[in-house]
């Protein structure tokens, strides 16, 4: 005999209340809005972590350069490689001679992405080599070698 009423299951199995859904959305909003800035720190990290390894990489090239050679490379544009992954045609016969490179593998003016090429400042009695944020070129970060 049928009572007239419609039972759908157990009560386990009505699936779960409005109030329900808004705590869960709330949890995974709150989760995401903490971690974000978190992740796109450490990938902004990396970023200048490679940068500095950069310069510094550099830095061991240009000395090798210099041990072997007696001097510095010239001056040089930004991203244009001073002399270290090839002679210059323009170097003197001594500089030709001693040139025992290429000292530095990976392209010279090739900085992470974000950062200026790499530039190597031989003038003044300062040598150093550079490079700037493009997003803010006043944030420049320089490596320093003296004569």
């Amino acid at each position: 005999m049928a009572t007239g009423k419609c039972h759908a299951g157990p009560d386990w199995q009505r699936g779960y209340t409005i109030l329900e859904l808004i705590i869960i959305l709330a949890i995974i909003g709150t989760a995401t809005a903490v971690t974000t800035p978190l992740v796109r720190n450490s990938f902004g990290a990396s970023g200048d972590q490679q940068m500095e390894a950069g310069l510094l990489v550099r830095r061991s090239a240009l000395l090798s350069y210099y041990y072997d050679v007696r001097t510095w490379p010239p001056d040089a544009p930004p991203g244009q490689d001073p002399g270290l992954n090839k002679c210059p045609d323009t170097a003197p016969q001594e500089v030709k001679t001693l040139w025992k490179g290429p000292y530095l593998v990976p392209d010279w003016g090739k900085a992470p992405s974000g950062w200026a090429p790499y530039k190597w400042n031989n003038s003044g009695g300062v040598l150093s080599i550079s490079t700037y944020l493009m997003a803010n070129p006043s944030l420049t970060r320089e490596v320093f070698l003296r004569r």
